[in-house]
């Protein structure tokens, strides 16, 4: 009986994930920090962007009226 899927050789197995982990860690360790930082900053970001989309049209600060010039004749 022949293999149904020809392709499984090279799909990687639990040990080969764990060395592409390890190879990955040692190759970018030192900017995962930063990046999990700045991420979490956009998603604070976000989440502000969104509390402020929900605020109503009455609770908004209202903008100072603007000054007219008066002519004189």
């Amino acid at each position: 009986m022949s293999n149904p899927l020809p392709l499984q050789a090279g799909i990687p197995g639990g040990w080969e994930w764990m060395v592409i982990l390890v190879i990955a860690l040692l190759l970018f360790g030192n900017k995962i920090p930063g990046l999990a930082r700045s991420l979490g900053s956009g998603i604070n970001e976000f989440k502000a962007g969104l509390r402020e989309g929900d605020k109503k049209p009455e609770d908004l600060e209202p903008k100072e009226p603007a000054k007219t010039v008066e002519k004189r004749p």
